[in-house]
C-alpha cells in the first residue's frame, strides 16, 4: 500500500501554516505549485527551537574571528638573536685591531638585527587566509565548490570537493541554477516572508518547485548569506523546523549518496518526516563553499531539498539522488582537507 502524499491544504508557500480562513481546497498535494512542508517557524514575536543555542554561539564569535588566521608561531628571541649577530660581528672585528669601532658597528648591527626579527615576527602573526590543500585539476567547463553537513562552519570527515556545470556563487545566483534540468522543470514558489525574518533579508532566496511529466515534484529551496548574518543559517534546519510544522521526524542521519564517476561518497544531511494523516516526505540539506577556506566574508549557502513519498522513503531518496542532484552536480572529486 503507497503512503499517502500530505494534503496541499496543510501547507503553504515554504512551508508556513495559512491562516485558517485561507486554506486551500487542492485535492492532490501535485497540483499545487506553491505548497511545501514546513521548514521554517510562523512570523511574529515567537523563536524557533535552537535560537537561545544559535544566538550563544554566533555572538561569541567575534569580529577578528570571522576571517581565516595562520596558527601561532614561536615568539622569536630577540635578544638572542642580538647576541649572535653581536658575536659574529665581534669575531670579524678582532681581526682589524680597531676595537672601537667594532664595538659601535656591533651595537648597530645588534639594533638592525631586532628590527628585522621583529618586522618578522609581526609578518608572522599578521592575519591571512588559511591555507588548504590544492583543488585536483578539473575541467575548465566545470566549477568546484566544497560540500559539509555540519553548520556554525565545522570541517567534518564528511566533507568533500564536488563539481557542477553551474556557477552556484551567490553573486550568480539565482540565475546560474537553471529552471529546467534535464526533464524537470522548475517554477518560481510565492516568496515566503518568514525567510527575510529568520535569516536576516539572505541576498540569496530560491524557491522553487520542480515537476517532471509524470507528476513527480520536487521542492528546492537554497539561501545563501554573507559574514556574521550567515550564522542565521545555521540556525533553521528542517530537522528543527518540520515539527514545528506537524511534522514528527522519525529518521534523521547523514547519507552518503553516489553519483558521476566521483571517486569519493556525497554525504548529506538526510530525514523522514511523518504527518498524523500518513503523509511522508524525504529531506537532504547541506551546505556549500566556494573556497575550502570557508572565509564568512565570502558566504555560505544552504541548500534543501525535499520530495513527498508515492511508494517507499527509500525509492524517494533514490530519485533525489539519481535523477535530479545528478544533474546539478557531475560527481565528487578526490580531494580531501583530513
Amino acid at each position: 500500500m503507497s503512503a499517502q502524499a500530505p494534503d496541499s491544504s496543510d501547507i503553504s508557500a515554504d512551508g508556513l501554516p495559512p491562516a485558517e480562513d485561507d486554506r486551500r481546497s487542492a485535492q492532490h498535494w501535485a497540483s499545487d505549485t506553491s505548497s511545501e512542508p514546513s521548514m521554517l517557524p510562523a512570523t511574529g514575536n515567537t523563536r524557533a527551537a535552537g535560537d537561545t543555542v544559535g544566538d550563544s554561539l554566533r555572538d561569541s564569535v567575534r569580529d577578528d574571528e570571522l576571517d581565516n588566521t595562520a596558527p601561532p608561531v614561536p615568539p622569536t628571541d630577540l635578544r638572542a638573536a642580538g647576541e649572535r649577530l653581536a658575536a659574529v660581528d665581534s669575531e670579524a672585528g678582532t681581526t682589524t685591531g680597531a676595537d672601537d669601532d667594532t664595538a659601535a658597528r656591533s651595537r648597530r648591527l645588534w639594533w638592525a638585527g631586532a628590527a628585522v626579527a621583529a618586522v618578522g615576527l609581526l609578518a608572522a602573526w599578521w592575519p591571512r587566509d588559511e591555507a588548504a590543500p590544492p583543488v585536483s585539476s578539473v575541467p575548465s567547463a566545470r566549477h568546484v565548490y566544497f560540500a559539509d553537513v555540519a553548520g556554525w562552519y565545522k570541517q567534518t570527515p564528511a566533507e568533500v570537493a564536488i563539481a557542477s556545470p553551474y556557477d552556484l556563487t551567490l553573486a550568480a545566483l539565482p540565475a546560474g541554477l537553471p529552471m529546467a534540468l534535464g526533464p524537470w522543470q522548475g517554477g518560481e514558489r510565492i516568496h515566503d516572508p518568514a525567510v527575510d525574518q529568520w535569516f536576516r533579508d539572505p541576498p540569496v532566496s530560491i524557491e522553487r518547485t520542480y515537476r517532471r511529466a509524470d507528476g513527480e515534484l520536487i521542492w528546492l529551496s537554497a539561501f545563501g548569506h554573507e559574514g556574521r548574518p550567515s550564522y542565521h543559517l545555521f540556525e533553521h534546519t528542517p530537522e528543527i523546523c518540520y515539527p514545528l510544522g506537524g511534522w514528527e521526524v522519525e529518521h534523521f542521519a547523514p547519507a552518503k549518496l553516489s553519483f558521476g564517476d566521483g571517486p569519493r561518497p556525497f554525504t548529506v544531511n538526510h530525514g523522514i518526516a511523518t504527518k498524523p494523516d500518513g503523509s511522508r516526505l524525504v529531506f537532504v540539506f547541506f551546505y556549500l563553499w566556494d573556497q575550502p577556506a570557508r572565509n564568512p566574508e565570502r558566504g555560505v549557502l544552504s541548500i534543501r531539498i525535499a520530495a513527498p513519498v508515492r511508494t517507499s522513503p527509500e525509492a524517494t531518496l533514490a530519485l533525489l539522488e539519481d535523477d535530479f542532484l545528478a544533474r546539478i552536480f557531475d560527481g565528487t572529486l578526490a580531494w580531501r582537507r583530513f
